[in-house]
């Protein structure tokens, strides 16, 4: 979580005319990699220890809230996106210039988000293997 907090605020900072090669394809890298490399501990902490004949049911709990909580941060976060470009272009700002505005305003609460993730992970106390119920 932290390589995807950096690479969504090394996003953030990408400026209006930049090329691809040098201001983009290196966080998007970072991000995807974090983010593919986040999702296979998660899942194997949360269906370690739950029974076969209940595996498909957690399998359902656990991708469900991914699933729809990927699509509505999207939503959330093009609309951030959306509202700042509009706000870019209505006080003067190139086009260009504005949705470089609008992205990064979304990088960043992206960014944000990110971190927050991270902070709840290491607060919520985990319960040992012992206690458990199976």
């Amino acid at each position: 979580m932290l390589l995807a907090t950096g690479g969504f605020a090394w996003l953030a900072q990408v400026p209006a005319h930049s090329s691809y090669l040098t201001h983009v394809l290196g966080p998007g890298c970072i991000v995807a990699l974090a983010l593919g490399a986040a999702v296979h501990p998660a899942r194997r902490r949360r269906t370690t220890g739950i029974p076969i004949s209940q595996a498909g049911l957690a399998s359902g709990v656990l991708n469900t809230p991914r699933q729809i909580g990927g699509s509505a941060g999207l939503a959330a976060l093009a609309t951030a996106a959306v509202a700042r470009t509009h706000s870019a272009l209505a006080s003067g700002h190139s086009a260009t210039s504005a949705l470089a505005v609008g992205y990064n305003r979304a990088f960043a609460i992206a960014a944000t988000l990110s971190l927050a993730g991270l902070t709840c992970s290491l607060l919520i106390p985990t319960v040992p293997r012992a206690q458990r119920r199976v």
